[in-house]
């Protein structure tokens, strides 16, 4: 999954790993090398240039073959997040590598 955000006048983009996606915050989706690739959105106001959205498939109600946050889970994990601050669009800077 992935997402942007913005704080302190910097656009930020968050990458990780989940079991489950959020129906509540995705917005769109795609298969990348037979991997689903989910897009949690754009949480500032600034315009993304990194994304382009019309090409994700839209999200209606469930993603076949993939769990859902209301999936009745019970196991312990630990999701990767990797956080980079955006310089521009082809340059990223690592700020935050953990769980």
């Amino acid at each position: 999954m992935f997402f942007f955000e913005e704080e302190n006048d910097k656009m930020f983009v968050f990458v990780g790993t989940d079991f489950f996606y959020r129906k509540n915050k995705i917005k769109g989706y795609a298969f990348v090398n037979g991997r689903l690739i989910v897009y949690n959105g754009n949480d500032s106001d600034r315009k993304q240039y990194l994304v382009d959205t019309t090409k994700l498939i839209q999200f209606v109600d469930t993603i076949p073959g993939f769990w859902s946050d209301d999936t009745d889970i019970h196991m312990d994990y630990e999701v990767l997040r990797r956080e980079f601050v955006i310089h521009g669009k082809d340059s990223l800077t690592l700020t935050n590598l953990g769980y």
